[in-house]
């Protein structure tokens, strides 16, 4: 994430504010996610857990790998904008 931050993000400012933001999250998640397994096996069983964490765990890769193939550059209005005053 810090890279595709880097390469979106000009401004200093908002820049610190993405990463700041992304750490708080990235701590979040190590802090909640353990109790709501802890949660789902006092509830339910171990097994309910599982089937509980492994979507999110799946999709949470998937936009991952989505998100760092995924560059679009310039838009296509940009690039119509652009050819149009040549």
């Amino acid at each position: 994430m810090r890279t595709y931050f880097k390469q979106r993000l000009s401004d200093d400012t908002l820049l610190a504010t993405a990463y700041s933001l992304e750490s708080v999250l990235i701590e979040l998640i190590f802090i909640v996610g353990p109790m709501l397994v802890a949660l789902f096996v006092a509830a339910a069983s171990a097994a309910a857990a599982v089937m509980f964490a492994a979507p999110r765990d799946a999709s949470v890769r998937c936009s991952s790998c989505a998100r760092r193939h995924y560059d679009p550059g310039e838009s296509s209005l940009a690039r119509l904008v652009a050819s149009s005053a040549r």
